[in-house]
């Protein structure tokens, strides 16, 4: 089903033809969220972990959904959300597992309402909560989420040993 979206963008569910553009997506937010000295690594591990991505979207092994963001017909970003179990409470929260809006429509306001979208979504399905990831090294998208009341949690260290 197509959601129009205040700005007169649409909002469609992802099919097959769609799938290589959201596996692009999702690997391009993987580099946007890791240092440059991961980001040199990247033909080591990316194609995997898209690859994991990919296959929990086609399972729905966390009721995924993916929309994909269109202007005039055009794919323009996507979002993927889904449910899981909140890992400090144990409580049911929804999940934005992916966002990503083209660089030619950020700042315009259309994540913002990818985000709303989402929120509703899972507020329907009587969720009382949503989690996502931000990469330490994606400050943009740190700010992006704060400024719509997402507040950090914890925080993930990690130390190279090679």
């Amino acid at each position: 089903m197509t959601v129009f979206l205040p700005s007169g963008l649409e909002l469609t569910p992802a099919s097959e033809e769609d799938m290589l553009y959201v596996a692009g997506s999702i690997g391009a937010d993987i580099l946007d969220s890791v240092d440059p000295s991961e980001r040199e690594t990247a033909p080591l591990w990316l194609d995997p972990i898209v690859a994991t991505a990919m296959e929990s979207i086609a399972s729905k092994r966390m009721k995924d959904e993916v929309m994909v963001l269109r202007k005039d017909g055009e794919r323009a970003g996507f979002i993927w959300i889904g449910e899981s179990v909140d890992q400090f409470t144990c409580e049911p929260t929804g999940y934005i597992l992916g966002i990503r809006v083209d660089e030619g429509l950020r700042r315009t306001g259309a994540g913002t309402e990818m985000l709303e979208w989402a929120e509703s979504v899972l507020r329907g399905k009587g969720l009382a909560s949503v989690t996502l990831n931000v990469g330490a090294a994606n400050a943009d998208a740190e700010r992006f989420y704060s400024g719509r009341g997402y507040l950090p949690r914890s925080t993930v260290m990690r130390k190279p040993l090679l």
